[in-house]
């Protein structure tokens, strides 16, 4: 699968640079309250009768209590124990939205050499609630259970289950969105080894990690609309071919990474 992560010409430099991508707290992120929007749609399902009636009443309302008050001290500890991080990426090549919303760059990655998981976005209402009910229904059984044998306070395999569903929710959105086709790198900090960095923004720090890809999954650098286009492509074309000969005498092997053109047409404010 072929990816493109719309970016600055910084974030370009640092990724060939040092062959790392930054995931962010998704807390953190520019579009936080659109990511509510697949956490509201699991807990309508939580509270619906398709979820209520396939849990055991044992534990049915102690369940679903943890999960709709999803922002009590129980989960905002293990939020802040246990963040989930998020990285964008876009199956539309050339997308204009995508030009405007994150800069004059995006990098073509081969999906296929990635080492972490991927969450295709559902944008379709069906497909949603499909995924939201699933998830739903495992984390309020689980929770309970975990409940239900360990005197009302969720372990490890209710936690667990709940994370999953915040992963599934992270990767629902509205339908206004689906051209941007979205794919979401998602990494839980427990289940990774990645030191938490911080970056100042806006008068505080940003959590983040740094994700290892290698650069034989970057196939290309696509320069977008902007002014001057034609000089920023020979500077790209410069920088790629620099990247390429020092990684080849650091005995790195040889990089192959092709820079092109937008051609969407650049119009100036």
């Amino acid at each position: 699968m072929q990816l493109f992560h719309y970016t600055d010409v910084n974030a370009v430099r640092s990724i060939l640079e040092n062959g790392k991508m930054w995931l962010t707290d998704m807390r953190f992120l520019n579009d936080s309250e659109e990511m509510s929007h697949g956490i509201d749609l699991a807990l309508e399902l939580i509270q619906g009768d398709g979820v209520q009636s396939r849990i055991s009443k044992e534990y049915a309302e102690a369940a679903t209590e943890f999960v709709i008050n999803g922002l009590s001290e129980h989960v905002r500890m293990l939020m802040n124990f246990n963040p989930i991080f998020v990285c964008s990426f876009s199956q539309a090549p050339d997308l204009l939205s995508q030009w405007r919303a994150y800069g004059n760059y995006a990098i073509e990655f081969q999906s296929d050499f990635f080492n972490e998981p991927l969450f295709e976005c559902s944008y379709d209402s069906y497909e949603k609630g499909r995924k939201a009910y699933d998830a739903s229904l495992t984390a309020v059984r689980a929770i309970g259970r975990s409940m239900r044998d360990n005197a009302g306070i969720p372990c490890s395999e209710g936690l667990e289950a709940y994370s999953d569903l915040i992963k599934v929710a992270a990767a629902l959105k509205h339908e206004s969105f689906s051209e941007e086709q979205e794919v979401r790198m998602i990494i839980e900090k427990i289940d990774c080894h990645y030191p938490v960095l911080f970056r100042a923004r806006s008068g505080m720090l940003i959590p983040y990690i740094e994700v290892p890809v290698p650069c034989s999954s970057i196939k290309a650098i696509h320069v977008g609309p902007m002014r001057d286009q034609e000089l920023a492509f020979k500077s790209m074309m410069m920088f790629v071919d620099e990247v390429a000969r020092l990684k080849q005498a650091s005995g790195d092997g040889a990089v192959a990474i092709e820079v092109h053109k937008s051609k969407t047409p650049f119009r100036s404010a």
